[in-house]
């Protein structure tokens, strides 16, 4: 079980699972919403900024939540000043 935290400055970010696909919506003020991948039987848990990822396999959890980290990496901004993303809590 992995629980993570949602943190934006301007543009709250949303998280929908639709099937074995994770959106994640109005990143950085985006239009289109980046795509993740859901691994094995992972469980994905999204409510308001708190995320828990949680399976009976610990290496799908992991690659589960590196998808959706890899899927909110920040390009040809200052990564000092646009800190938004997925962070660990526990």
């Amino acid at each position: 079980k992995k629980s993570m935290k949602l943190l934006y400055a301007h543009f709250p970010i949303s998280i929908e699972i639709k099937g074995k696909d994770i959106a994640i919506k109005n990143f950085l003020g985006e239009k289109m919403a980046r795509k993740a991948r859901l691994v094995g039987s992972t469980k994905v848990e999204a409510k308001g900024q708190a995320v828990t990822v949680s399976g009976p396999d610990k290496e799908a959890v992991g690659q589960t939540v590196a998808n959706m980290r890899i899927a909110m990496k920040i390009k040809d901004k200052d990564g000092r000043v646009f800190q938004d993303g997925m962070y660990d809590t526990e």
